[in-house]
């Protein structure tokens, strides 16, 4: 960041970071920066706070489709599948699979958004969904926001 100060205003480009950890990204995301943006402030080294954007794939989010055709399907087992259930509802809140809690990994590999391995094809019985919209969708820090 600060060596985009001292390039010439044709040149300043977005700083990309890469990690291979959703974890890393959500501590960069709301405690790193938050914290840097801060005492850069402070010390008058930049003039705005820093703001930055995480880009996710769409296998970080559930699908509409699938979502709802799995929540009919466990609906139809009957009791004793509550806590399954609650999991699936969680995540029609904002189908992001990284805030979902509860949720099992043979739940998640059927409602995200990406492609379906053929062995859960199968099980599932799932049709491959249309996915509309974009493949990304981001997740933004602001500090003002």
């Amino acid at each position: 960041m600060l060596w985009q100060q001292q390039r010439p205003a044709a040149l300043v480009e977005p700083v990309v970071i890469s990690t291979s950890s959703v974890t890393l990204q959500e501590a960069i995301l709301r405690e790193y920066l938050p914290f840097l943006s801060q005492v850069l402030l402070q010390e008058h080294i930049i003039q705005a706070p820093i703001c930055a954007v995480v880009r996710k794939g769409k296998e970080r989010f559930a699908c509409d489709l699938r979502l709802q055709l799995r929540k009919t399907q466990v609906k139809q087992r009957g009791q004793g599948h509550d806590a399954e259930m609650r999991s699936l509802y969680n995540v029609s809140r904002n189908l992001d699979l990284d805030q979902a809690e509860g949720l099992s990994n043979f739940d998640r590999r059927l409602i995200c958004a990406g492609a379906l391995p053929k062995k859960l094809l199968g099980a599932a019985k799932l049709p491959l969904p249309k996915i509309f919209g974009r493949s990304q969708r981001t997740a933004r820090y602001h500090p003002n926001l």
